[in-house]
């Protein structure tokens, strides 16, 4: 029998743990497998770090699929061997992982030797940051590394911008006085808000909308305990409004401003740090303003919260699959 095609063989093995399929895991290996990986060590107590045979190896993945419920992995490269293939992927908690499988002459896997190492910074891959970047409501009081908040401020500016205007400008607010004054500020227009939307009134319900509610208030009651604040400004001048003379909302200002606020989210994300995006502080802009220093004709487009998350998961969120959204030359006709 023929080996398989290392690159088929990685990427169906990456869609089955993906799609948390257990049946469909072991349908890559052998039944006399031996398994070395140093999870195994921890897990197990055995030293050697083995787990042998197909019936241990399925109680040991079964173990790891129920630990982390929202797993996926992300590939990175495939490196072809004589009779195996060396996996290199994005794992659990930011690792990045490299598993060598040798292959029996049925093309299953027989041994296979897992290796581990933090991922270095933005090694994940740019559909699972886009996948995985939650709105973070919780935060721990660890700092941010002015280095880490650098490197994504230096990526955020390559956004597209209209006519490569450029009008964007970032206040990095740290100081714990200037934080509380925010929060002072945020905090009327926060309550105004959860009475317009009902949020108020579902305050210490128990649903999961009800907890959800809850912590996004926690959120905005502690605001000043996120360490860092960006308060992204734009230069009105900088907006092209071209459809101004529309009845309705204007919409086409902010395809200068937002893909710069989503690239600093995506940054964010994949340095391994939280993030909470409102606009809520554009209530009190004049009072920012003033606060803040920030020009006459400069507003505020973003404020966002930035720390490290009090979880060190990071969901795959949930979104509305890509047939209710996206259509065949007229809206509404399937792809």
């Amino acid at each position: 029998m023929a080996p398989p095609d290392p690159a088929r063989f990685a990427s169906d093995w990456i869609a089955a743990w993906n799609a948390h399929d257990l049946d469909a895991i072991l349908e890559h290996y052998s039944p006399d497998v031996e398994f070395v990986s140093p999870f195994a060590v921890r897990l197990l107590g055995d030293p050697s770090g083995t787990v042998r045979g197909v019936a241990p190896l399925r109680d040991y993945f079964a173990r790891a699929l129920e630990a982390y419920p929202d797993l996926r992995f992300e590939l990175f490269d495939v490196l072809e061997g004589a009779s195996g293939v060396t996996v290199d992927y994005l794992s659990v908690n930011g690792l990045r992982a490299a598993e060598t499988m040798q292959w029996d002459g049925e093309g299953r896997v027989t041994r296979v030797l897992a290796h581990y190492a933090p991922a270095r910074p933005g090694a994940a891959g740019v559909y699972d940051v886009m996948r995985s970047a939650p709105t973070t409501r919780r935060f721990t009081d660890e700092p941010v590394d002015p280095a880490v908040r650098e490197r994504v401020l230096d990526a955020a500016r390559f956004a597209p911008s209209g006519g490569n205007r450029q009008g964007w400008g970032v206040i990095v607010v740290r100081d714990g006085e200037t934080r509380r004054a925010l929060r002072d500020l945020y905090l009327p227009h926060w309550r105004a808000y959860m009475e317009v939307t009902g949020g108020a009134a579902l305050l210490g319900d128990d649903s999961p909308h009800g907890r959800m509610v809850g912590r996004a208030n926690d959120f905005a009651e502690r605001l000043d305990e996120v360490p860092v604040h960006l308060v992204v400004g734009v230069e009105l001048a900088a907006l092209a409004i071209v459809d101004a003379p529309l009845d309705r909302v204007s919409i086409s200002g902010g395809g200068s401003i937002y893909p710069f606020v989503q690239n600093l989210l995506l940054g964010l994300r994949a340095e391994g740090l939280g993030a909470a995006f409102t606009t809520i502080l554009m209530g009190a802009e004049p009072e920012v303003q003033q606060l803040l220093g920030m020009p006459e004709g400069v507003a505020i487009a973003a404020h966002i919260a930035v720390g490290h998350r009090a979880s060190d998961r990071w969901p795959e969120l949930s979104r509305e699959p890509v047939e209710s959204f996206a259509f065949g030359e007229r809206w509404g006709n399937p792809l």
